[in-house]
């Protein structure tokens, strides 16, 4: 979970300046952090889920996850977007749905590190 959530504080940033930035080359360099911290915190996905899954489960946790993070990722970010790129023009619909996915990040990390504090010491289970 220490990945994990380091990964989403600073891939968070990286989301921000992606929306922010005013060159192709700033755009790239941005990207390509934020999949550097992506690529880290997707690593550890199903190993940070079965340490407080129990083993029969774990296939019906992975699934949920998998349809929960589409559902969410897949199909509100494009549409909330799309609405906000009507609604306020392309490029600030553009610059808008960095940042919220930046704040998402935010979120997510947040809620990420307060379970590796609070939580998973508890809920943890030993194989």
């Amino acid at each position: 979970l220490r990945l994990q959530a380091a990964a989403m504080l600073l891939g968070a940033p990286a989301l921000y300046m992606v929306g922010e930035s005013t060159t192709v080359m700033t755009v790239w360099v941005f990207c390509a952090l934020y999949g550097v911290f992506r690529g880290l915190f997707e690593i550890n996905t199903h190993t940070s889920l079965f340490d407080v899954v129990p083993a029969r489960y774990r296939a019906t946790a992975v699934g949920l996850l998998t349809m929960f993070g589409f559902l969410a990722g897949g199909t509100v970010g494009p549409w909330l977007v799309g609405f906000h790129m009507k609604r306020i023009g392309t490029e600030a619909g553009m610059q808008l749905g960095f940042k919220l996915m930046a704040a998402a990040y935010l979120v997510g990390g947040v809620a990420m590190l307060s379970s590796l504090l609070f939580t998973f010491q508890r809920d943890r289970l030993e194989d």
